[in-house]
Parts: C-alpha cells; structure tokens; sequence
C-alpha cells in the first residue's frame, strides 16, 4: 500500500526525466546510416525530439529521402510526428500511429 504510494510517483518522474537524459541526436548518424541503408538512398534528418506520454512519441523536425531504389519518387518532409505503442515494444515489434 504505502510501497506503491511512494513508489509509484518516483517510477512515473524517473520516466518522464528520461528523454530528457538521453538525446537521440546523439545516434543522428547511425539513424540516418539505417535509413539510407533501407531506402538505398540519400537521407537528410533533422533534430530529433522525443518523450513518454500515453506512449512512447517521437518528432523529427525535416526529413529527406532522396534518389531512394526501394521506392519511386523523392520525400521531403518538413516535420514527422508518431506515436509508438510501448507494449508491442517488449514483445520487439514496433506499432505506429503517425
């Protein structure tokens, strides 16, 4: 009872400080190797922001695939914004809704 009470508060600021701590800016160029590498094309990403809501969101401010083979024609986003189901995670399958 009084575990959860305390415990439950701490579990839920220590989630919402983790996008916080880490920057997925970091992985810029690794991220953008993995899409270039699935599009066999050009790939320009912009930042890259992230938190935990009802779920696990994700926006990247500018994307570009260019000159893709797995695809016809040219992307060019100004900004992409997901929602990413955070159970299917544990399972390793990803679940989208964009």
């Amino acid at each position: 009872g009084i575990a959860f009470i305390v415990c439950f508060p701490l579990l839920v600021v220590g989630l919402m400080a983790i996008p916080r701590i880490l920057d997925l800016n970091t992985y810029h160029d690794l991220i953008v190797g993995k899409i270039e590498q699935a599009t066999l094309g050009q790939c320009r990403l912009g930042r890259i922001s992230w938190g935990i809501s009802a779920g696990l969101w994700v926006e990247v401010d500018g994307l570009s695939i260019l000159d893709a083979k797995a695809f016809r024609g040219d992307v060019t986003l100004s900004r992409v914004y997901a929602d990413v189901s955070l159970l299917p995670l544990l399972s390793k399958r990803i679940a989208v809704r964009c």
